[in-house]
């Protein structure tokens, strides 16, 4: 529906990027709300109305403004109907949910339920194929059926009014009070961006201070190259173009659009007027390329037009992030895949509050090894505790999850003994052992290694069963010749034997790299390859135990086959990454001597895994 009076040119005005802005809702409610309410007042674009399923005319409408490079915004009713339109309008005419997103439900029902206004009517359970249409991760239809209450779209006619004419209220920028990654918990999990401003002791960090200092330092180091790459070739610092600087190569385009968007409003609402936006992230090394930024490892990318699309949509969720603040009560939103993310530096913080308080403790179905999406089909399926699998459960899972729910319900260790002694009787002897450790410098000082390229610094081996490793750490500003030279004398006797790493594919990849960058040791080096074989493969076939949780790391795994603790100088890799960072900044003697044991006790624990499994075969 497109009544008259909203279709004189006057009455729509455009952005600043020539691109008409297009709302469209479901209910003609709206539209006489808006025809009523905002006769006089000048609008940021034109309203339609589908009047329930978008009819042929209203698809040949949109699709003809999505030509000419409109950008659509699309709400309904939350509800399964709801659900269906608004994916039909995304899908087909490249719209964005305007208002229709877990925040803005969260917000409303929160609302229905603290009295600030009534009519909302009970929502039957959504069938899988509306929980299917908006992905498997999508956060709405997981709070939509937690909360059971359908809010139709005339209960919020004030929001969606707000934002075709916005006062000074309704564009509120964000809340008074500033929370470190408010933005982006909002844009991944309400529940969360509540849980930040409520209850941040809940929050665990996943990453050490010193390793999350070394990140920042990282980036702030790429932040440098680029202003003084952009210094040096003339161009003024420009005051009007929001820029976002990463120390990554593949970054998360949308997540990052997003934040962009989120800047250029915090930089309206202090008066600064803002006209363009720029991404920065590392690119491949280009030594010979003319562009001095591409020669400095840099990729730049005007998407002033992408955060331009996506600024109604973030303004929008931050004022109902607003709303969410305000409510007294955690909002009910589910656990779901989007909880967990394969970075550790985009974790979420409170993924410990958010699965106790859904009643997962371990063991459950989360500890399953490489447990994948049906995971979260059994949890949906009131599954969490591993006692709770049915035999047409576990006809579902792989061999390797199912010995791991034996090993639980048992509680003892179960071992594959004929496959671990064939697999152990390929591997000839001796056996020698060794363990890499690398960094990845997002601006690397050698012209072979790209951004972020893994370059090995420090070294352990052991060549027998039962002397003392030997390691070596190089503080050089290229430590691949010294390493690769130390390494082929250490295991000169290693190539009549098996070398033993612990996930060989990474061992292997360190090796051949340093083949390819020591041309004079590089015979040496790729025999060492072939001999290499892989000790994590053969604890993940053939043995589980109810303390690996679904873990294989070398840490885990150890502990709970022989027990003892090591020293906590340095946590984990990214920590000795971090000491590194500082080994080569102070050459300090204690820093070189730490790292040191640290990669020395790896090759101990390895060393240690492997006569376990000999000796249990």
């Amino acid at each position: 529906r497109y009544p008259p009076c909203f279709a004189r040119p006057h009455h729509a005005t455009l952005p600043a990027d020539g691109g008409r802005l297009i709302f469209v809702c479901e209910n003609p409610a709206v539209v006489a709300a808006a025809s009523r309410e905002l006769r006089q007042s000048p609008l940021r674009g034109a309203l339609i109305c589908t009047e329930g399923q978008p009819s042929t005319a209203v698809r040949l409408l949109l699709e003809n403004l999505q030509q000419a490079g409109a950008t659509i915004l699309a709400h309904a009713d939350f509800d399964a109907a709801g659900i269906q339109i608004v994916e039909l309008l995304v899908s087909r005419h490249g719209a964005l949910p305007w208002r229709f997103d877990a925040a803005s439900y969260l917000a409303a029902v929160g609302q229905v339920r603290e009295g600030s206004f009534t009519g909302a009517s009970l929502l039957p359970e959504l069938s899988a194929l509306n929980r299917r249409s908006l992905g498997p991760g999508n956060q709405l239809a997981a709070a939509m059926d937690a909360c059971g209450v359908a809010i139709h779209e005339e209960l919020i006619v004030d929001a969606l009014l707000g934002d075709l004419a916005p006062t000074e209220q309704t564009l509120e920028r964000r809340p008074a009070r500033k929370v470190r990654g408010l933005d982006e918990h909002a844009r991944r999990c309400p529940r969360a961006a509540w849980l930040a401003w409520h209850h941040p002791a809940a929050a665990e960090d996943m990453l050490s201070p010193s390793v999350r200092e070394h990140f920042a330092r990282q980036r702030r180091e790429v932040e440098r190259r680029y202003w003084r790459v952009v210094g040096a070739s003339g161009a003024p610092r420009e005051a009007d173009v929001v820029t976002r600087v990463l120390a990554s190569r593949h970054p998360d385009m949308e997540a990052e659009v997003e934040l962009l968007a989120a800047r250029w409003l915090d930089a309206e609402a202090r008066g600064q007027a803002v006209h363009a936006a720029k991404l920065v992230h590392l690119g491949a090394d280009c030594p010979l390329a003319s562009d001095s930024l591409v020669r400095a490892g840099l990729v730049v990318e005007d998407v002033t037009r992408a955060v331009r699309q996506r600024l109604r949509l973030v303004a929008a969720r931050r004022v109902a992030t607003g709303a969410l603040l305000q409510l007294s009560a955690e909002p009910a939103l589910p656990i779901g895949p989007w909880c967990r993310h394969r970075d550790q530096r985009r974790a979420c913080r409170f993924v410990g509050h958010c699965f106790q308080a859904a009643g997962v403790t371990s063991p459950s179905v989360f500890d399953l090894p490489r447990g994948g999406e049906h995971i979260w089909g059994l949890f949906r399926g009131g599954v969490s505790d591993l006692a709770q699998l049915r035999d047409e459960h576990l006809l579902r899972l792989s061999p390797r999850q199912r010995r791991h729910v034996q090993a639980v319900r048992e509680d003892t260790l179960v071992l594959d003994q004929q496959a671990l002694g064939e697999m152990l009787a390929s591997w000839p002897r001796p056996w020698s052992y060794l363990d890499f450790e690398t960094f990845n410098a997002p601006l690397p000082t050698l012209n072979d290694v790209p951004p972020l390229g893994v370059v090995p610094f420090a070294a352990a081996v052991c060549d027998s069963d039962d002397r003392p490793p030997r390691a070596l750490v190089s503080v050089a500003m290229d430590p691949r010749p010294e390493l690769a030279a130390w390494l082929v004398s250490e295991l000169e006797g290693a190539t009549s034997g098996s070398l033993i790493a612990y996930n060989a594919p990474f061992e292997a990849a360190r090796l051949r790299e340093l083949a390819r960058a020591c041309p004079e040791h590089a015979a040496t080096l790729r025999r060492l390859r072939t001999c290499l074989v892989d000790a994590r493969a053969a604890v993940e076939a053939c043995v589980s135990h109810p303390d690996f949780r679904g873990r294989f790391d070398l840490k885990t795994v150890s502990k709970v086959l022989l027990g003892g603790r090591r020293s906590d100088e340095i946590a984990d890799g990214l920590a000795a990454q971090a000491a590194y960072a500082g080994l080569v900044a102070d050459h300090d003697r204690e820093r070189t001597a730490a790292i040191k044991r640290y990669v020395a006790d790896d090759v101990l624990q390895l060393r240690g895994v492997a006569l376990w499994l000999r000796g249990h075969v």
